[in-house]
């Protein structure tokens, strides 16, 4: 990592940070999918939604497995299956939980998840999705992508980036996250994976500045 002040690595994560999160308005939808991920808040959040039925079906979506170390599990698990165990401990009732559990990416949740409601003779128009906060652009990208004719908004927790860097997942991890978000809505459109998102000019110069500073580890997985 090349020596630079803090404050500046900061100001450009804040800019991609910005960019996104869409912070789109919550609406009654026909079901909740929680996609998995390293953050267990986003099963929190999910489940706060589910309480304030925002939707009547509760669906996790990831098959990654994760170190224990990760959760504070004794074992690697199926990241679904933890998120589910969450959903559960913040009062999702485990009768309304649906598990998808072999998705291995953003395109898969999607795929995937059709095919579950599919075989269980489930229709729905309306798709709130909940993920981590700097995942919601790419997400929502492909959500139109793959689902076009449903309606689909996007949620994450309400927080802000100094505030989500300092709850123990590192911070350098999150830069490196969020640069490769933006690797990926740059070309993932061509490949057919997601539809085109304009990227202002302060978003591309932060992006291009923290790969120069060596936030490099997302663009090639």
């Amino acid at each position: 990592m090349t020596n630079n002040d803090p404050r500046q690595i900061d100001d450009y994560a804040k800019i991609l940070w910005g960019y996104l999160k869409l912070d789109q308005p919550l609406k009654k939808c026909d079901v909740i999918l929680v996609f998995g991920g390293h953050d267990p808040n986003v099963a929190v959040y999910a489940a706060k939604l589910f309480s304030e039925k925002l939707a009547d079906c509760f669906i996790i979506s990831g098959g990654m497995i994760h170190p224990p170390e990760l959760y504070g599990n004794t074992k690697p698990m199926i990241e679904a299956h933890i998120l589910k165990e969450i959903a559960i401990k913040n009062n999702v009732p485990e009768s309304k939980i649906l598990v998808e559990d072999r998705a291995k990416n953003t395109s898969e949740n999607f795929w995937f998840t059709e095919k579950l409601l599919q075989d269980l003779n489930h229709t729905f128009t309306k798709c709130l999705i909940v993920v981590k906060p700097y995942t919601e652009r790419r997400t929502f990208a492909t959500a139109l992508k793959r689902w076009p004719s449903r309606e689909i908004i996007v949620a994450s927790e309400k927080i802000e980036y100094e505030a989500y860097a300092c709850r123990g997942i590192p911070r350098e991890k999150i830069i490196n996250m969020m640069v490769g978000e933006i690797k990926r809505i740059q070309e993932y459109p061509a490949i057919g994976y997601s539809i085109p998102q304009p990227i202002p000019a302060n978003v591309l110069s932060a992006y291009l500045n923290l790969q120069q500073l060596g936030y490099t580890q997302r663009l090639q997985n």
